[in-house]
């Protein structure tokens, strides 16, 4: 190798090649704060945004090795695990994925949630969230008064009765 701009010089690339087998690792999943997604209070109604974060260091290029992920998709399967919709998830920045995921879409019921992180050479994490309940159906109350009407001094009586919530992660029992 000559530096001497005036004299020839010869130069000879080298290509390295990493065979990646590691999956992505590091995985995190949480919701929006208020939007009753997550991995420990599991009950979910309306819209909720669902994030994931993820790393991966099968990609040794400088820079980039932490963000070598290619895909984050989500399943969401019903209490048999029949496949209800499969959506892919939107990446924000880096390493960080989210979804707005509808409930509202799917009858009230328990579901299972699969989070797929791929990585450039296809090596997979499957992150499995179990038993979250849509529950978009309000409660229902019917409460009763004896008399009817009544003026202003006059004892009243009222009781509920048939209160339901046929989805309801807790029982509900009349007041």
């Amino acid at each position: 190798y000559n530096h001497s701009l005036a004299g020839p010089y010869n130069e000879t690339n080298h290509t390295v090649f990493i065979n990646d087998t590691t999956v992505p690792f590091n995985v995190n999943v949480s919701g929006e704060s208020g939007s009753g997604f997550n991995r420990s209070y599991a009950n979910a109604s309306g819209s909720v945004l669902i994030n994931v974060s993820a790393l991966d260091n099968g990609n040794l290029t400088a820079g980039a090795r932490e963000y070598d992920i290619t895909g984050v998709n989500v399943t969401i399967l019903n209490n048999t695990n029949g496949v209800n919709a499969s959506y892919v998830m939107t990446n924000v920045s880096g390493k960080y994925w989210n979804l707005t995921l509808n409930t509202s879409n799917f009858p009230d019921g328990v579901y299972n949630i699969s989070i797929v992180v791929n990585d450039t050479n296809g090596n997979v994490n499957v992150t499995n969230i179990s038993n979250v309940r849509f529950d978009n159906t309000k409660p229902t109350a019917s409460v009763s008064c004896t008399p009817a009407t009544a003026n202003s001094g006059d004892t009243v009586t009222c009781s509920c009765s048939s209160v339901s919530d046929a989805t309801a992660a807790t029982a509900r029992t009349p007041l």
